[in-house]
């Protein structure tokens, strides 16, 4: 309950549209046509709302029940039909049949869990997937030096690679790409790709400028 408040305050009060990332605009050109995707961790949609545009379906998940608010009150103001589940990942099942997914698409959300629950996320995104279906995310990397300055600050290390505040809300996780490569084909993930990319992440809203700042993130891209 602690870790849905923290998610929803952060999401709270925000106003306006949001651009899609820059992940998303590189990635959605790889879709298979009209694919039923799961925007996994997707907030307030901001990637959903491209993926629909573009004739896909779209479910969007997260953890907070503020955010899902607002993304099916922006859906429903322009004139989509985006169905939302709360979940929290890697400590509940997924609530879908297998061979469900064409596309399960995650941009820098599986980086908050310790090991356990983050290979039993990998394994629940396999399930749901088609036997032909495919994996996109990005998760923040051990390379990016300054980020991990700033995890180290706030947080102390309670396992190999995963963080937790003092109050035992904030939780992040910091994996080598060798960690995840391992991750991966445990869940049964048969081709494994993951390269370093730079990411421009802002929250750019409609009348409302924010600061970009500059990202080393881990690409993963993998097919069951």
């Amino acid at each position: 309950m602690l870790l849905q408040q923290y998610w929803d305050k952060s999401h709270k009060g925000l106003k306006g549209d949001i651009e899609p990332s820059k992940y998303g605009l590189s990635v959605v050109k790889l879709f298979p046509q009209n694919s039923f995707v799961l925007d996994l961790g997707g907030g307030r949609g901001r990637d959903s709302f491209l993926f629909l545009q573009k004739g896909h379906q779209v479910v969007l998940l997260d953890i907070s029940p503020c955010a899902l608010n607002q993304a099916k009150e922006t859906a429903s103001r322009l004139g989509f039909v985006l169905s939302t589940v709360k979940n929290n990942i890697g400590q509940e099942l997924f609530p879908f049949e297998d061979n469900t997914f064409d596309v399960v698409y995650s941009h820098l959300s599986l980086h908050y869990a310790n090991r356990e629950n983050t290979l039993s996320a990998l394994l629940e995104v396999n399930r749901i997937l088609k036997p032909d279906g495919k994996f996109f995310a990005t998760v923040k990397s051990t390379e990016d030096k300054e980020d991990m300055e700033k995890v180290k600050a706030v947080s102390a290390q309670i396992e190999p690679g995963f963080f937790m505040d003092k109050e035992g809300i904030r939780r992040q996780s910091r994996y080598t790409i060798d960690s995840w490569t391992q991750m991966l084909k445990k869940a049964g993930f048969r081709r494994v790709s993951i390269k370093l990319i730079d990411e421009n992440v802002s929250r750019k809203e409609t009348g409302k400028e924010t600061e970009s700042k500059k990202l080393l993130v881990n690409e993963i891209r993998t097919e069951k």
